[in-house]
């Protein structure tokens, strides 16, 4: 299908090589096109604030799988468009028909996704821009015309992104990111309904994470000394609850459980947080871009890429699973949070 699609591209759209500098001054349209996983979509937020400023002058438009909008359009001022990946023939048409509507339009269009699906690299193909720019490796002519080579010295996942923005001038500029205040009144009347007062500071414990990676043991004795910290509220976070025995055990901790949020919902809650304890990529990064401090708890081979360090965001390696190492996990996570002095929220 992939070599199809290509021969198609070929015969159907006859695009002139890249001629080198490009002009970005005299660029009118551009077109991104974003990963579907939402996962994805945070880690190329940066990229795409930097791509946006740098196209200030020219109209900017996005193409998002629509369960990602949500974190998109937490950033004001973008022109999104959904796509749906629940329905193959929905999908198909939804390409066919953006294809023709950006062909002969767009300037530049950017594949953001660094091993996209198909459909993804036939809207890219068949935008007919003169330039259409990808990740190496990503895709080849004609469904990209130029492929950019991240640094090696780069590890952190946002920065290797950022590798296409930084070709074509792009400044390092931080996210404007935040959250609807409705969204915000709605994450304060569940804290209200689930009996927590907000009176000092809030922690918020993605619980299911270390049960599941440390067992229920190492689980019962974090929170029981977490506990022993007396340092504000607790509530245990869960993104899904899989199986009895989990939902068993969490109600059995006796603490107020969130869990099944949307990303907006979640954004909010982590808002509202003093301190976010997780292993999870999704929780950790939207705790750094709203500058909320937390505690990540990653692989030692993951830590550069998914765990940036700064004075409010602190990573926890380990190696593997044992019981003497756990132990020292469990010390050190201890002493590090006990460190912690959060800044607390008012109840408004």
């Amino acid at each position: 299908m992939y070599r199809l699609t290509s021969f198609l591209l070929k015969r159907r759209y006859k695009v002139s090589p890249i001629s080198f500098p490009i002009n970005v001054t005299e660029v009118k349209e551009i077109l991104l096109i974003l990963p579907p996983r939402q996962i994805d979509v945070l880690y190329q937020l940066q990229n795409i604030t930097g791509l946006a400023s740098l196209f200030k002058h020219a109209g900017v438009t996005l193409v998002c799988e629509h369960q990602s909008t949500s974190l998109v359009k937490m950033i004001p001022g973008l022109n999104v468009i959904e796509y749906d990946l629940d329905s193959s023939k929905i999908f198909a048409k939804q390409f066919t028909g953006l294809a023709k509507e950006f062909r002969g339009i767009v300037d530049i269009c950017f594949l953001l996704d660094h091993k996209p699906d198909l459909p993804l690299l036939y809207l890219a193909g068949a935008s007919a821009a003169p330039v259409r720019v990808g990740y190496y490796g990503a895709g080849k002519y004609p469904f990209l015309n130029l492929q950019v080579s991240p640094s090696r010295q780069k590890k952190y996942i946002p920065d290797l992104n950022c590798s296409i923005s930084d070709l074509f001038g792009a400044k390092p500029e931080g996210v404007c990111w935040s959250v609807a205040p409705k969204v915000l009144d709605e994450i304060d009347h569940l804290l209200r309904e689930s009996k927590i007062k907000r009176k000092g500071a809030l922690f918020g414990i993605d619980i299911l994470f270390l049960f599941r990676k440390f067992g229920q043991v190492w689980a019962e004795q974090f929170l029981g000394r977490f506990k022993e910290l007396k340092k504000g509220e607790i509530y245990l976070y869960a993104d899904r609850i899989d199986s009895a025995r989990e939902t068993e055990w969490i109600k059995e901790q006796k603490l107020p459980v969130l869990t099944h949020l949307s990303e907006s919902r979640t954004a909010a809650l982590v808002s509202r947080s003093d301190l976010i304890i997780t292993g999870n990529t999704f929780l950790y990064v939207i705790a750094g871009l709203l500058n909320r401090p937390a505690v990540g708890f990653f692989h030692e081979t993951e830590i550069e890429t998914y765990c940036p360090q700064s004075s409010i965001h602190k990573g926890i390696s380990f190696k593997g699973i044992s019981e003497k190492e756990n132990i020292e996990v469990l010390d050190r996570a201890i002493c590090l949070i006990e460190s912690f002095q959060p800044k607390t929220h008012s109840s408004n």
